[in-house]
Parts: structure tokens; sequence; C-alpha cells
């Protein structure tokens, strides 16, 4: 007669992982690979609208502070990068302690354009960086360009348009600001 001995093994330990524990482990890692791929592939109508909330919502913090402070800043924008300047000691300088005082950079996948006065500001702009060091490098001081927009402490703003073009798409996104420093956003058909 043969007798098996069913209690043997199942006191065994088993060793290994189940199908479902492998099966549920790889779901995981293709949801957080999707994840990674969309927010890499970013949408550009997406990037210019979250651009153009953030960049309206620091202009008007700045604007406030301005008023506040009584402070007259500055806002320095070519094709790749913007930053803010404040008016002191008759010249103007980087923003002490601050978010804001660092050359900030456009998203890659939008183009932008600056309209003054319904006229493209950056296409006339020659190559110059916005900043430029003294010659003196026993002393050196950073000298900054005058800014294109002006935040007066009295609460006036140089009125301006700024142009955000989807790169490969003819998605355009207007931010414009008034002389009191009102921000509209829109779609540009």
């Amino acid at each position: 007669m043969i007798t098996i001995n069913t209690i043997d093994n199942f006191s065994r330990p088993q060793s290994g992982f189940t199908l479902i524990e492998l099966l549920t482990v790889v779901l995981l890692i293709a949801v957080i690979a999707g994840f990674a791929a969309f927010s890499l592939n970013a949408d550009p109508h997406r990037t210019m609208e979250t651009f153009a909330k953030r960049f309206t919502q620091q202009f008007e913090l700045l604007t406030e502070e301005s008023a506040l402070s009584g402070n007259d800043y500055g806002l320095l924008i070519d094709e790749e990068t913007y930053r803010y300047v404040v008016w002191f000691e008759e010249r103007w300088h980087s923003p002490q302690d601050s978010d804001i005082a660092k050359v900030q950079n456009f998203p890659e996948s939008i183009t932008v354009d600056l309209f003054l006065e319904q006229e493209s500001i950056l296409s006339l702009l020659s190559e110059t960086s916005l900043l430029q060091n003294s010659g003196d490098q026993d002393n050196i001081v950073e000298e900054i360009d005058p800014p294109q927009i002006l935040i007066l402490s009295s609460g006036e703003v140089t009125p301006f348009s700024l142009q955000l073009e989807g790169r490969g798409s003819e998605d355009v996104l207007k931010v414009e600001i008034d002389a009191f420093g009102r921000t509209t956003v829109e779609r540009d058909e």
C-alpha cells in the first residue's frame, strides 16, 4: 500500500512569488511608466495655460508688493528667459532673498513674443544678454539692462502683451496686462 504524507507537503515553507503578485507588480510599473511618459510629452496647450497662469500670478503678486513696499520693479524678457529687477540707488538690481530674483526660463515647448504698443519687441532686440559684467575683475558689479516693462509703486504698469505659441502647433495664447496691472489671458484664434 502506498501512503502519501500530505502534512509534510503543506508544512514546508514555499519560496518565490505567485503569479498574481508578479502581475500586480508589472501592472504598477506600467501605470507609473505611462504617467511618466505622459508628463514628459506634455501637451503644448496645457503647458501654455499653466505657464500663463503662473506668470500672471507672479506679475500680480509683484505689482502688489511694489505698491506695499514703495519699490519700483521691472521685467526683462528675451526669447528664452525672463527676470524681475528692482530700482534701488539709482540703478537696477536683482531683488535680494526672493524666488523672483532668479532668471526664469520659458518652457521649451513654447515660443514667446513680447508686444509693446502692438509692436514685437523681441524681434527688434539684438543678441544681448540680460546681464553684463563690468570690465574690472577686482570689483565685479552686475550691470542690468533697463527692463522693457516697468512696475511702479504708484500702481502703474507698462502695458504689454506676451504671445505664447506652441512649438509645432498653431495654438496661440495671449497674456495681456494693462496700465493698471490687470491681467487677461485669451486664446488667439
